[in-house]
């Protein structure tokens, strides 16, 4: 996975160097329920501009959990 971040902040340095991306988000869909569409492991990055209006972070609804639950569902022995 290491590799993965060097590569993608690689292409990152050049999407600011060669089109003047002034940010960039990663993108990454795992699982149907995920919305991935392509059935083996991928990112997508996707160069930003100033006021380029692309909104990447959705209206999530609001879930209540039980949060020491949760917690310790996910707790690796």
């Amino acid at each position: 996975m290491c590799e993965l971040a060097r590569v993608s902040k690689k292409i990152t340095l050049a999407y600011r160097d060669k089109i003047n991306a002034t940010g960039m988000n990663l993108l990454h869909a795992s699982g149907v329920d995920g919305q991935q569409s392509v059935s083996h492991f991928h990112i997508h990055l996707l160069p930003r501009f100033k006021d380029d209006k692309i909104n990447t972070w959705p209206n999530l609804s609001v879930v209540e959990i039980d949060r020491d639950e949760l917690l310790e569902r996910l707790r690796i022995d």
